[in-house]
């Protein structure tokens, strides 16, 4: 009788199937794996994409008479960039026929009967008063307005040194129609009279939510 061994050899190409699939099946759980929390770095990303604020191109103020006077209408303040010239247009109406000192005063508050609660001329660079056109002046000198023989006032004036930005920003400061001309000489105010007419200078509605 012939015994035939069979060869231990021919058997590992199969062994090292069963081991591999053994060694892959054996890691799968069946599981997804772990997933990284987010960090929290303190910031939202509504933040680092919210739009930057309108730049302010316009303002007006509305002016009312006061217990001294009876100027009353607009005055409205143009500034197409921050380093641009502002054109201010007015119109008006209610002044005695002449010259009227117009200036922006300090505080933003005309509640007053004769408007005194808007104090002097603003004046943040701490210079003395004079004409728009002098070296040296108030921030809120814009010299004088002329009324025609029916009181009325319109026209344009433009001038460098007021903007919408910075520690000079004219916003929410008051605008001050006197009775008499401003003569650019006397300290502080230019002896231009009591206040007729008074109004705060505030960014419109419409642009406030653009």
């Amino acid at each position: 009788m012939k015994l035939i061994l069979s060869n231990p050899l021919s058997r590992i190409p199969a062994l090292a199937v069963i081991c591999v699939a053994v060694l892959v099946t054996g890691c799968d759980t069946g599981e997804e794996p772990p997933t990284r929390a987010p960090v929290d770095n303190g910031r939202s990303d509504y933040a680092t994409r919210e739009k930057p604020e309108p730049a302010i191109t316009v303002a007006v103020a509305e002016i009312s008479p006061t217990s001294n006077g009876n100027a009353e209408g607009t005055v409205r303040f143009r500034q197409p960039a921050e380093d641009a010239m502002m054109r201010v247009e007015v119109d008006l109406q209610g002044l005695e026929p002449g010259l009227h000192g117009f200036h922006i005063h300090e505080f933003g508050d005309c509640s007053a009967p004769d408007a005194s609660s808007a104090g002097g001329h603003y004046n943040p660079r701490d210079t003395r008063h004079g004409s728009p056109d002098d070296e040296e002046h108030h921030v809120g000198d814009m010299g004088n307005i002329e009324a025609d023989e029916d009181g009325k006032v319109s026209t344009e004036l433009e001038f460098f040194h007021l903007t919408f930005t910075g520690p000079t920003s004219i916003l929410d400061k008051a605008v001050v129609i006197h009775s008499q001309e401003d003569d650019f000489e006397t300290q502080p105010t230019g002896n231009a009279g009591a206040r007729v007419g008074c109004g705060v200078i505030r960014v419109p509605v419409e642009q406030e939510t653009l």
